[in-house]
């Protein structure tokens, strides 16, 4: 056995970044461990590993579900060689432990350690468990769990609520005290975007209150692969917007921003109230369980911003609701309000079982 911890998971920044929060906490405790991550070469990890400091494997698998029938029977070709792959990634490193934060990236290295008997840990963020979690979790030595509300789905499985561990854990989640003029707006749709979101800003900045958003706001914009095509079009003299695919530096961005518009999954919900950022919170209609909405009305009932619904409210709305946020009394209680529903310890409490 080695010090080598494997970390696997991904296709979304929900399914990675909590391993790089986990990774962090191992190196913090014993710089020795070498954090060893596996992805695929189709998710969002395909981009982030190769520029952190951690070595990395990416492998050929692709989703199972919600996918097309092609897609489906080309991943299950896929899937012997990756757990074969797998399999002999875990006989060279001999891990320590081994611990997936869901995703399809993770189904090989998990599998692979069925077959070769290796202690495996897993983090499930939903209250709702994935695939993975529903068909391997009853082997794994613990599931660790982001939410109380869904344990009684995970019956017959050792489970732990720790929470959702971030990549700010140890940060201040000190509120600021007053926005920026012109306010500061950071619109992201999760790690892969969201077409609906990015119509929403589009929609407002060729409305009639387009105009008069230069003087109050500036933007910073994620867009995601979908949307970066028509960037050059809508940027096009509005100094005040800039748009992107994607955002490698989040912490920065957050610390840029006076606001939040985005989706409501646990990991950007718990990274945004460890900045202490409120925001404009906009749930996906279809997330599993309907958890986003009720994350969503959670922050708007504890006053830490507005809940809008996609679809259902117009630009004139999202305008009115941003100019709230100039208001530096109703900033500041969104703000406090933010910061006090930050919960910290996820990764620390994940650590104590790997160690």
């Amino acid at each position: 056995m080695s010090d080598c911890i494997i970390l696997t998971g991904g296709g979304t920044g929900g399914h990675l970044y909590p391993g790089f929060a986990v990774a962090q906490e191992i190196k913090k405790r014993s710089p020795e461990t070498e954090c060893f991550f596996v992805g695929s070469t189709r998710g969002i990890e395909n981009k982030v590993l190769p520029t952190s400091d951690y070595p990395h494997k990416l492998m050929n698998i692709g989703p199972l579900n919600g996918v097309s029938k092609f897609q489906l029977l080309k991943t299950l070709l896929q899937l012997p060689f990756s757990i074969w792959s797998a399999r002999k990634l875990l006989k060279q490193k001999k891990p320590k432990a081994v611990i997936g934060f869901g995703g399809y990236a993770s189904g090989p290295v998990l599998l692979a350690c069925l077959l070769t008997k290796t202690p495996f840990f897993m983090w499930e963020g939903n209250a709702m468990p994935g695939l993975v979690t529903r068909k391997i979790g009853k082997y794994a030595q613990r599931v660790f769990l982001a939410l109380e509300t869904g344990k009684k789905r995970f019956s017959g499985m050792k489970t732990e609520v720790v929470g959702v561990p971030t990549r700010f854990e140890g940060q201040s989640s000190e509120a600021q005290a007053k926005p920026h003029q012109p306010l500061r707006v950071f619109v992201f749709g999760g790690s892969q975007g969201s077409k609906a979101i990015n119509e929403m800003i589009w929609e407002l900045m060729n409305s009639p209150f387009g105009e008069k958003l230069d003087e109050a706001f500036e933007i910073y914009h994620q867009v995601g692969k979908t949307g970066v095509s028509q960037l050059a079009n809508v940027s096009a003299d509005k100094e005040y917007y800039q748009g992107r695919e994607f955002v490698q530096d989040m912490k920065a961005r957050y610390e840029w921003a006076d606001i939040v518009i985005c989706r409501t999954g646990a990991s950007s919900i718990s990274e945004l109230t460890q900045m202490g950022l409120p925001g404009i919170f906009i749930p996906l209609p279809t997330s599993a369980d309907d958890h986003q909405r009720k994350n969503a009305k959670f922050l708007e009932e504890s006053f830490a911003g507005i809940y809008m619904e996609q679809g259902k409210e117009k630009s004139d709305v999202l305008y009115q609701n941003l100019l709230k946020f100039s208001d530096p009394d109703f900033y500041a209680r969104c703000a406090k309000a933010s910061a006090g529903a930050a919960k910290f310890g996820a990764a620390e409490k994940i650590v104590d079982f790997l160690l």
